[in-house]
């Protein structure tokens, strides 16, 4: 909640942009055997001062360790490459 209160201020000053909760990404696609594997973002926004967009996700330590979180980590960084990730 202390980071979506310091990203509404950043809305307001004018540092970021088009601030949106929860997106989700899709990183693998549908099969006719699977389901499509999705990543969703705690946070995703337009950093108008590098003029890139930065996806943040907030996770305990405990979630951090979890190892279908950094196989999803994983394949956001390598699929969204030009998305800055925190």
């Amino acid at each position: 909640m202390a980071r979506y209160h310091e990203l509404l201020f950043l809305v307001k000053s004018g540092e970021i942009s088009d601030l949106k909760l929860q997106e989700q990404f899709e990183l693998l696609p549908k099969s006719e055997s699977e389901r499509a594997v999705a990543y969703t973002v705690d946070f995703y926004y337009f950093d108008n001062k590098i003029q890139k967009y930065v996806a943040e996700d907030v996770k305990s330590c405990a979630t951090k360790k979890d190892k279908s979180y950094i196989i999803k980590r994983k394949l956001f960084k390598a699929k969204y490459a030009d998305i800055i990730f925190k």
